[in-house]
């Protein structure tokens, strides 16, 4: 990577916005940030059009910036401005509700961290669309690492304890049924029957992605409305997510969570703890925890969450559901441990509770490789070799 690019980063408050400036700047380019909300939308447009000389390309997280009705895609495009769209996040997610309209172009390049999503991109005409994986980053995780935990979250608080940090999903999907699909709709009987055989396949059989689950279920089941509206299935995937944790964690009374305080009506008493700020607790629940636990959510098809690099980084012990392509990441039994059904993340939970040892040294050989090979910089460094040769 030689060349020195002019980077107009739009921001809009994403956790790995910080990062992803640092590794820009470390890497020798030259970045200016703009908020997209400090604009009304057509200054925020003139904007972009009037000083696209002083830029290569706009760079942007999830496609902020891009509005419901298209406009600023579509000036981009006309005008030939090139965008380049981390996409770490469901990808089309919000463009099939209509929320934020992204044309496919040329003048678009897009990076998504799961590698399940590029052939579904490139059939709906993104063919710029490449896998670059999530990532961690060293200085957030030393930075947060420096200030005092918590009364709460203190090694001696949590050093026998297994913990699991994320959402239950419930708030989102009810908030997000209620503005954007007829609510009484679904799930009808029949729905939440396919949903409870989706669950459970998923809790079999982590390694499935959400489209092998959905074609299993069809097999036994008329799917009818939800099968032909692409709506439902996204609303679908989301509900097995959150059934899929529920499950788990219900199972599993003696890990202790932390998240959404719609957890407290759902687990058992003294189960879920309490919410956490992500920058400065988060870090030492992972850290002073015996085990972490990860729950993927279904949208990632191949990959895994953001948490398998920062659970190590932190210098805590991760057991994660297994996904397709996390052997790529890391060396099994080595740098990481994974489980492929419920039976199998008990019998871990039991075995690694009792080998603090083995913990100590997996999670060390980890960190080793996320620091080699895994952090903001190396990505952006993808990044823009990907953008050279195109």
């Amino acid at each position: 990577m030689a060349k020195r690019y002019r980077i107009l980063f739009l921001r809009k408050g994403y956790i790995t916005e910080p990062e992803c400036r640092r590794a820009f700047l470390d890497l020798g380019q030259s970045v200016e940030s703009l908020t997209v909300t400090d604009y009304e939308p057509r200054h925020f447009l003139d904007l972009l059009v009037a000083r696209k000389a002083e830029y290569d390309f706009i760079f942007t997280i999830n496609s902020y910036g891009f509005d419901e009705q298209g406009v600023v895609s579509a000036t981009l495009r006309d005008e030939k401005i090139r965008v380049v769209s981390w996409e770490v996040d469901h990808p089309y997610f919000f463009y099939v509700f209509g929320k934020r309209t992204v044309f496919p172009g040329g003048y678009l390049v897009q990076f998504v961290w799961d590698e399940g999503y590029i052939a579904d991109l490139h059939d709906r005409g993104f063919e710029q669309a490449y896998y670059l994986p999530n990532a961690s980053s060293p200085q957030f995780v030393e930075a947060a690492l420096q200030r005092p935990a918590p009364d709460d979250l203190t090694p001696e608080r949590l050093r026998d304890k297994g913990t699991f940090v994320g959402t239950n999903l419930l708030d989102f999907i009810k908030t997000f049924l209620e503005e954007n699909l007829d609510f009484n709709l679904f799930p009808t009987d029949r729905h939440q029957q396919i949903l409870d055989v989706l669950a459970r396949r998923l809790l079999g059989n982590t390694e499935l992605s959400f489209p092998e689950l959905f074609e299993q279920a069809d097999e036994g089941h008329a799917l009818s409305s939800m099968a032909e509206s692409e709506k439902y299935r996204l609303i679908a995937e989301l509900l097995v997510s959150s059934e899929y944790r529920t499950r788990i964690l219900r199972s599993l009374p003696e890990i202790s969570v932390y998240g959404g305080s719609e957890w407290e009506n759902i687990l058992a008493a003294g189960q879920y703890q309490r919410q956490l700020d992500y920058y400065s607790e988060t870090p030492h629940v992972y850290q002073n925890s015996a085990i972490n636990i990860n729950l993927t959510l279904t949208k990632n098809r191949f990959d895994s969450n953001q948490r398998i690099f920062d659970i190590p980084l932190c210098g805590g012990f991760l057991l994660t559901d297994r996904k397709r392509n996390l052997r790529r990441h890391f060396v099994e039994g080595e740098e990481m441990v994974s489980f492929g059904s419920v039976e199998e993340l008990r019998e871990l939970i039991s075995y690694y509770h009792n080998n603090p040892e083995q913990r100590s040294k997996i999670t060390q050989r980890a960190r080793e490789r996320i620091l080699k090979e895994h952090t903001y910089k190396h990505r952006m460094r993808v990044m823009l070799d990907r953008l050279e040769r195109l």
